[in-house]
């Protein structure tokens, strides 16, 4: 582990939510700057740093906050119901739940998810795309191991 990849926190996050929002909501996912097709229903991610804090015992940063996005798309043209928008809508917010393990030392064996909550949510239609964009707020350290010696 080298100082660039340990503070691409985007990276690791979107990519750790993609895999379990996957496999929670049977829904593909989409992380930030994907070139890949956009299918429909899908759920788009983006991981946002905000602040840093530095702790007692450290001379860097390592404590910091964070804002997750996910971005819930439906297509009722596609035959895709509001109730199957709503479906995904609960699965989300029910993975990213303060009690949930979905972000772990597996998938991010370089943090602590110290803190998350939903901060708010955001619900729009154009034509037949049905868009919910919920905003959690997190916070993490980087671990004391993760640095490099």
């Amino acid at each position: 582990m080298d100082l660039p990849d340990l503070y691409s926190f985007e990276l690791h996050f979107e990519d750790a939510s993609k895999t379990f929002l996957e496999s929670a909501t049977g829904t593909n996912v989409f992380v930030s700057g994907s070139n890949e097709d956009l299918t429909s229903p899908r759920i788009e991610v983006s991981f946002d740093s905000i602040e840093a804090d530095q702790t007692n015992n450290h001379p860097e940063f390592t404590n910091h906050q964070a804002i997750f996005t996910t971005n819930i798309i439906t297509d009722t043209f596609l035959e895709q119901p509001r109730m199957e928008h709503f479906d995904i809508v609960g699965k989300v917010r029910a993975s990213l739940l303060r009690g949930a393990d979905n972000w772990n030392k597996t998938n991010l064996p370089f943090y602590d998810l110290k803190f998350i909550r939903q901060q708010s949510s955001f619900r729009e239609t154009d034509g037949d795309l049905i868009r919910t964009e919920m905003n959690f707020e997190i916070k993490f350290a980087i671990r004391d191991d993760a640095f490099p010696s």
